[in-house]
């Protein structure tokens, strides 16, 4: 039996300024691997099996950018990777009612592709403070998909990146809403009794391109019991009501049975009351 030697591919990292030393090189194929590009911005792969070889490709410097690519094909002859400088954007906050400049402490999420090597990154949060109205977002590398703000007390608010991409001097005028809160009341049959440590789970019904029905589930884990209004105070935007798809509720408590599910919007319009009794069976007392 011959061994065949591993293929060695490679290539050169630059920028609009020329080659870029010390980039970090992270390629998956299989398996991971990672380098650093020497002072000409040279880097090279020496495990590849075979070649022409796809792989996951990403490339990142702290001052001169990113690129990423979860199909490249490497070759024989050298790949020219060339760099997307980070994007800083400034978000300019107002209350969408009374437009006066929102303050407060958040949550901002930067959601990347699910996929490849940069897979480990899809999710990734910071704390932010909202300060006079204004939140400025440092570093946004290009691949970033979109971005998702949650201030206290207003609905989650989620920029697309080719919103920003569009916008000239990266700089976002945004008005965020108040929730729009709605009661579920969680009760025994019978007795009418509260049930005060029951289970919410939000039931979406998505269709894709063609017409095909795909649902999934997700529970309420932030729904805690309000004594003072009775039940859970949830609002529209955690059940996702502005998705556009079908979304139902249901709720389940131990030594109960499981509701079935009640309607609460179709198509993204909501088609429940602001409050919804859910009655759940003890268990055993149906035949």
């Amino acid at each position: 039996m011959t061994l065949q030697p591993a293929a060695k591919l490679g290539g050169f990292v630059v920028d609009a300024a020329g080659p870029v030393a010390d980039a970090l090189i992270e390629v998956h194929q299989l398996s991971y691997w990672r380098t650093t590009t020497a002072s000409d911005g040279s880097f090279a792969v020496d495990w590849l099996p075979t070649v022409p070889t796809r792989v996951s490709l990403h490339v990142s410097h702290p001052q001169r950018g990113h690129f990423f690519d979860d199909r490249l094909t490497l070759t024989a002859e050298p790949a020219r990777v060339v760099l997307v400088p980070d994007i800083d954007v400034q978000f300019q906050l107002r209350d969408a009612e009374t437009h006066v400049p929102i303050e407060g402490e958040g949550e901002l999420t930067r959601q990347t592709p699910d996929q490849g090597v940069i897979a480990v990154y899809s999710q990734m949060r910071e704390k932010v403070a909202v300060v006079a109205g204004r939140l400025d977002v440092h570093g946004l590398a290009y691949y970033v998909e979109e971005l998702k703000l949650r201030v206290a007390d207003y609905d989650p608010l989620i920029v697309p990146m080719s919103s920003i991409t569009a916008d000239a001097d990266h700089v976002l005028e945004l008005d965020l809403v108040r929730p729009v809160t709605m009661l579920v009341r969680v009760r025994a049959a019978g007795s009418g009794e509260p049930i005060t440590d029951a289970r919410l789970m939000v039931g979406q019904l998505k269709r894709d391109s063609k017409g095909r029905e795909l649902p999934c589930f997700f529970s309420l884990e932030q729904a805690r019991f309000d004594a003072q209004a009775g039940g859970y105070l949830v609002s529209e935007s955690d059940l996702h009501v502005a998705s556009g798809d079908d979304i139902t509720v249901s709720a389940s408590a131990q030594g109960y049975e499981e509701s079935k599910p009640v309607p609460i919007a179709v198509a993204g319009r909501r088609t429940s009351a602001a409050t919804i009794d859910v009655y759940l069976e003890r268990e055993g007392s149906n035949p």
